[in-house]
């Protein structure tokens, strides 16, 4: 991988207060890009904090559908992007074994295109998307009639069963956001 230059202050996606459960939170401590990691409860909220100048930079997973926005804001610049290895994604639920159908499968955006693979393990009802994969644990871990897509992360931390790993070692690209230098 090549050397990523280190900040001082970088803003992503998080679950306050349980941050390093997000994917992207975990590859921005992994791998040592900021003296302090600032984590928000959306991307555009972290793409916020960068245009208040309250960052030096944002950090957005390849994989958000809507990092197109970014992309094309005239107020911010693509300086960088790399790939990392995240935790593998899992279909988990509270149950010991996996159950027969579910009420709501709670998933990140990101993770949308992951629905069929669960749809092959068990029936849901409904999706509700969430602002992080943790998130959508966290709500599964309480609620008997729904599962989650989540990391491995998550799913440990809120003692859901993982019925299946979905992704083992996915490789996500990562871009890293700066405000967009005034011309003159």
């Amino acid at each position: 991988m090549k050397n990523l230059k280190n900040f001082i202050k970088l803003s992503t996606l998080g679950d306050p207060p349980i941050n390093q459960l997000t994917s992207s939170y975990y590859v921005a401590e992994k791998l040592g890009l900021a003296e302090q990691i600032l984590a928000y409860k959306s991307f555009e909220e972290a793409i916020e904090a960068l245009k208040q100048s309250h960052v030096d930079v944002a950090l957005v997973a390849g994989a958000y559908p809507n990092i197109r926005n970014f992309i094309m804001d005239i107020d911010l610049t693509c300086t960088d992007s790399f790939i990392a290895q995240i935790p593998p994604l899992v279909f988990c639920s509270a149950h010991t074994v996996v159950p027969k159908k579910l009420k709501t499968l709670y998933l990140h955006p990101a993770t949308l295109s992951l629905q069929d693979d669960v749809r092959k393990i068990v029936n849901y009802t409904d999706s509700v998307q969430t602002q992080a994969t943790s998130a959508a644990a966290c709500l599964a871990k309480d609620d008997l009639e729904s599962g989650a897509i989540c990391n491995q992360l998550a799913a440990d931390y809120y003692n859901l069963k993982s019925h299946a790993i979905l992704r083992s070692e996915l490789r996500m690209p990562f871009v890293l956001f700066e405000r967009a230098k005034l011309s003159s």
